[in-house]
């Protein structure tokens, strides 16, 4: 008995308030857990019980809830009118610290900084749209584009920034230049002019007596704008490997246009035939805005112009210029259109090369999409337009390359086997290779080419 009572005052109840007794197996739970272990509820679990605020307090809150929206609303044109009597009071007091803080060297250091760091956004900005003019194949009317690129965002009044790119190496960045000069130097003052005219002199008497055509045209042009009439007849004395320039000049002088911009749907209707002896090259000039225009992500545009293009071509019976809109549709990814334009001038008679170069390509990338079951077709008939064009000319580098890549990828219904085939491609690759002017092609095709030529003497099949 006298045990029992000792631990009766011991047990947890009376020990620490904070335990209770589970009612099943009497193991003490915390009043802050819901279950004991044996899986019974604790019945004095404190987790769901909330203390609620008595009446007085509740009543104290709402009525100083209450006041305070009451003096606010009464007192609202005293608490802005203390508000503006403070500012000016601040405006007063610290006026010349403030002024101080202004004008002091951290700020104006701060500032310094982030114009330096605008300018050379600026520049890199600059050199970037050189280094894109560079960066592939380019026309002269794309470089024209990037030249007013340059005229509009930088103004740059220093002719010297362009001397860099005027003597650099790569052609593309050379033309640019030239533009931009011309471009810079129509609205320039007298200073400025001779600056300019002076740059070009200096490059044009060190690339005499040879230039490249290219670069002959954009000294043409730059200098017709500039009007400098000594100079262009100079320029004109220059020589190319076929003849002077004064052969092209007055061949090419419309085509040197400044692009119109397309800030509105209503500008694509620019595109006016006339009696003019330089219809082709409008053309090419419509389909290169097109194409500038599809680089820019406004497709719907693009398509529209061609598509108003070849309408007044076919009103005017000039389908003869219906391949250029063919290429300019390849150019932007759209096969069903470009193949539907050049089979059109097919069926007009023009048997040029290149049409049949141009249509094997178009079904060429457009392999994928027709279903598996007519793929074999699609690339027989990609195959067949490329022999087509190797037949009508011969020195077409291309077409040789890109039967030698059908006959290694797909299996051709002309051919027995695909030995056949291989030696085939070993012949077109080594006549691409006589004939192509890439060099980084040629190697990585010197390499395949060299493989399948021991492929096939180790089979015994090719001597």
């Amino acid at each position: 008995m006298n045990r029992r009572a000792n631990q009766n005052q011991h047990s947890p109840r009376k020990r620490n308030s904070s335990y209770t007794l589970c009612p099943r197996c009497r193991r003490p739970i915390p009043l802050l857990v819901p279950i004991c272990r044996c899986g019974t509820e604790n019945p004095k679990y404190l987790g769901n019980q909330k203390q609620e605020a008595g009446p007085l307090v509740r009543s104290i809150v709402i009525i100083l809830i209450m006041s305070v929206v009451y003096f606010f609303s009464q007192n609202h044109h005293q608490i802005q009118n203390l508000k503006k009597e403070l500012k000016d009071f601040y405006d007063t007091v610290f006026e010349k610290d403030y002024k101080k803080h202004k004008t002091s060297a951290y700020y104006s250091q701060k500032k310094r900084a982030s114009h330096s760091m605008k300018q050379r956004y600026k520049w890199a900005q600059f050199r970037r749209i050189f280094s894109e003019a560079s960066f592939r194949k380019r026309s002269d009317m794309e470089l024209m584009y990037f030249a007013q690129k340059i005229a509009q965002n930088f103004n740059v009044s220093n002719p010297n920034l362009f001397r860099e790119y005027l003597y650099s190496r790569k052609l593309q960045q050379r033309i640019l230049a030239v533009y931009c000069l011309a471009i810079l130097g129509e609205n320039a003052m007298e200073w400025d002019r001779k600056k300019i005219l002076q740059l070009l002199k200096s490059r044009i008497q060190e690339v005499h007596p040879e230039i490249y055509p290219r670069e002959g045209k954009a000294f043409l042009w730059a200098l017709a704008k500039l009007k400098a009439s000594s100079l262009q007849k100079e320029a004109l004395t220059l020589r190319w490997k076929g003849g002077p320039l004064m052969d092209f000049w007055n061949e090419t002088e419309d085509y040197y246009r400044e692009i119109a911009p397309y800030s509105s749907r209503k500008k694509l209707s620019f595109f006016k035939l006339a009696s003019s002896t330089n219809l082709k090259d409008k053309i090419r000039e419509t389909a290169i805005r097109a194409i500038l225009l599809y680089e820019k992500g406004k497709t719907s545009y693009a398509t529209e112009l061609l598509e108003q293009t070849a309408l007044t071509l076919r009103e005017n019976d000039k389908m003869k210029y219906f391949p250029v809109i063919g290429q300019a549709f390849l150019v932007m990814n759209q096969y069903y259109w470009a193949e539907k334009y050049l089979r059109e001038a097919l069926k007009l008679g023009n048997r040029e090369s290149k049409i049949y170069f141009y249509l094997g390509i178009s079904l060429l990338r457009s392999y994928e999409r027709f279903p598996y079951q007519t793929r074999k077709k699609i690339a027989d008939k990609a195959y067949q337009l490329f022999y087509r064009a190797f037949q009508t000319d011969p020195n077409l580098a291309e077409s040789y390359y890109y039967m030698g890549e059908l006959l290694l990828r797909y299996p051709i219904q002309s051919f027995a086997n695909w030995t056949e085939q291989r030696k085939r491609a070993v012949y077109d690759y080594a006549c691409y290779l006589a004939l192509s002017p890439f060099p980084r092609r040629k190697e990585k095709l010197q390499k395949s080419l060299n493989y399948w030529l021991s492929y096939l003497k180790r089979l015994n099949k090719f001597k």
